[in-house]
């Protein structure tokens, strides 16, 4: 019976609280936080109205009393942002800075053609800037970035006299473009997909290179005035084609990029880990035994590094997220099957070793964003649909820095509006 009151309590109340001039300092299931204790009434009624305002985390009404120590976790829509240049916009990439400003990218369509289309929003969701970029022709914005100092990459393609060429640009933290970059084969069609930084300004970019009869992984590096310091093509086993995805960067400069390469009979998931001056260090292919392509990919501090992507399991395409050590070896992966069509194009890991997937799962009629989180272990900790009653399709997400693994998570992708597809971004709260 005593047990049972405690655990009443613990659901109900508090562990260790201290009352210092008017203020109550409560922690409460690994929860920290500050609520004012006013005349107006007692303690309860005080974390009531802090649930109510979003400032203390709700314990749920399950009809059942939850075990001392336990806590149900999830997520809530702080803002949703939709752009709608007038016609079909889509959008890729997503990234957030150290005073939670969000920066997402993609195309949007200018009556003509496809143009970059930038946009910054504050941490209320208000745009700052946007800033397209017309190359003339066609032009496709895929990955985007952030450094400390609030500039902004992005990276995709553009239509350059006949073909596609990868193209890079830096703007400064007001949108003014900095510098620009192309690479591409005069012949073939080239393709940035992802960008990363370091926090020396250097920057990363991977994609497809047509370098021969097939496509191969190109991972570029430039120093933070935009000159090339080295380039990587990486030609997989079978010499066909070999498409880059995503990249990222370490604190120790390593770089990390993952993507899909054919084997001869189907795609697998392609992982390759290059030092600072380019050389590999290790390549990990994942092979479900049919078509598995990576999309997305992150690091954490101590060189974990995780992939997300698709994987056919013979009837449909599931989420398929690795975690592999500093060395490669695989500490564990997780697929989740809808039982429909499920395809996972984004990764984020937070400072508490916690995993964020997003993508795109088919409800019977049409696509919705599933976002999905894991703890360092691989379990889930929530999963957040969200289904505009039409086409929507996420592509990125992000997750910023604040401390216990409930950091804010940050969504973006398209979302059919009847006519068109716009820019979808959605801000979530944890708790």
């Amino acid at each position: 019976m005593g047990n049972q009151e405690e655990e009443n309590k613990m659901r109900k109340m508090l562990i260790g609280i201290v009352l210092v001039a008017g203020v109550v300092f409560c922690t409460c299931n690994s929860y920290a936080f500050f609520v004012g204790f006013g005349s107006a009434g007692g303690v309860e009624q005080v974390i009531k109205k802090g649930q109510e305002e979003g400032k203390v985390p709700k314990i749920p009404d399950t009809g059942e009393t939850a075990p001392a120590g336990s806590v149900q976790h999830g997520a809530e829509v702080v803002w949703q942002k939709a752009w709608n240049g007038g016609s079909w916009d889509k959008c890729y990439g997503i990234a957030v800075d150290s005073s939670d400003n969000v920066y997402v990218t993609g195309n949007s369509f200018n009556g003509t053609n496809n143009d970059y289309l930038t946009i910054k929003y504050n941490s209320q969701g208000e745009t700052v800037w946007q800033k397209p970029w017309n190359g003339g022709s066609g032009d496709e914005g895929r990955g985007i970035a952030v450094d400390s100092l609030g500039n902004v990459y992005v990276t995709g393609y553009f239509w350059n006299k006949g073909n596609y060429d990868y193209l890079t640009i830096k703007y400064n933290s007001s949108g003014d473009t900095v510098w620009q970059k192309a690479r591409g084969n005069a012949n073939w069609d080239d393709e940035g997909h992802g960008i990363a930084v370091d926090s020396y300004g250097n920057v990363y970019v991977t994609g497809e290179f047509w370098n021969g009869p097939h496509p191969d992984y190109l991972t570029i590096r430039y120093d933070s005035s935009g000159n090339t310091v080295w380039e990587m093509v990486w030609n997989g086993g079978s010499n066909d084609v070999d498409i880059g995805q995503g990249i990222a960067v370490d604190p120790s400069c390593n770089v990390y990029v993952t993507g899909y390469s054919y084997n001869g009979t189907n795609f697998d998931y392609l992982t390759v880990k290059y030092n600072p001056n380019g050389d590999t260090v290790w390549q990990k292919a994942w092979n479900g035994g049919d078509d598995d392509k990576g999309y997305g990919i992150a690091v954490d501090s101590s060189g974990n590094v995780y992939v997300t992507g698709i994987s056919n399991n013979g009837s449909n395409y599931d989420y398929l997220t690795i975690k592999y050590n500093a060395n490669g070896d695989t500490v564990w992966q997780k697929r989740w099957d809808s039982g429909r069509d499920d395809c996972g194009r984004g990764i984020a890991v937070d400072s508490s070793g916690n995993v964020y997937v997003a993508g795109y799962s088919s409800n019977g009629v049409d696509n919705d964003f599933v976002t999905i989180k894991y703890n360092s272990q691989g379990d889930i900790v929530w999963q957040k649909r969200w289904d505009s009653g039409d086409i929507d399709e996420a592509y990125s997400i992000a997750v910023d820095r604040a401390a216990g693994g409930l950091g804010n998570v940050y969504v973006t992708g398209s979302s059919y509006n009847g006519t068109n597809t716009d820019y979808l971004t959605i801000k979530y709260r944890q708790y």
